[in-house]
């Protein structure tokens, strides 16, 4: 009798494809219930684990079941040829410019990005993955570098789920 577990969470239409489909056991429904928590309190979030685990199924849930007028997500897939440039216009693809340097979601909506396969990208001559070092910049500084105009890019309201 768990208040996160309930009969209509059971149904399942013949239409909707198996693989879209996560049954709720007491870990995704314990897993969920704290990455809904810290996606509101915007905290980043990372879920770790052997393949094949459901993981990035029960970040697609949770970020299914938030209301689009207020949290928009984008999902970004890594693989071994992603680097920093390729990540950084990724992620200016749903922001617009509010003010002078500040960019952020439409509105006032809040935009979480998602990076499946966070560990992909390739390691270079340096020991380091220059995707993720945006990534971490992105997270401490809220900013990134415009590479072009050779200005900073201040990037609020939005957050990271990784996996």
């Amino acid at each position: 009798k768990s208040p996160f577990l309930s009969a209509d969470m059971m149904e399942y239409e013949s239409t909707t494809p198996m693989a879209s489909v996560t049954v709720p056991t007491p870990e995704t429904c314990s897993v969920t219930f704290w990455m809904k928590m810290l996606v509101n309190m915007r905290r980043p979030v990372m879920l770790a684990g052997p393949s094949g685990t459901g993981k990035t199924q029960i970040v697609n849930g949770m970020l299914a079941a938030f209301d689009p007028q207020e949290m928009h997500h984008t999902i970004i897939n890594f693989n071994f040829y992603t680097t920093s440039a390729v990540l950084q216009n990724t992620m200016g693809i749903p922001l617009v410019k509010k003010t002078g340097t500040n960019y952020g979601p439409p509105g006032q909506a809040k935009l979480v990005y998602f990076v499946d396969d966070i560990n992909l990208p390739e390691v270079d001559l340096y020991d380091t993955q220059s995707a993720i070092a945006l990534l971490r910049q992105h997270l401490e500084y809220e900013h990134v570098y415009d590479l072009g105009k050779l200005t900073v890019k201040n990037i609020g309201n939005t957050q990271l789920v990784a996996c």
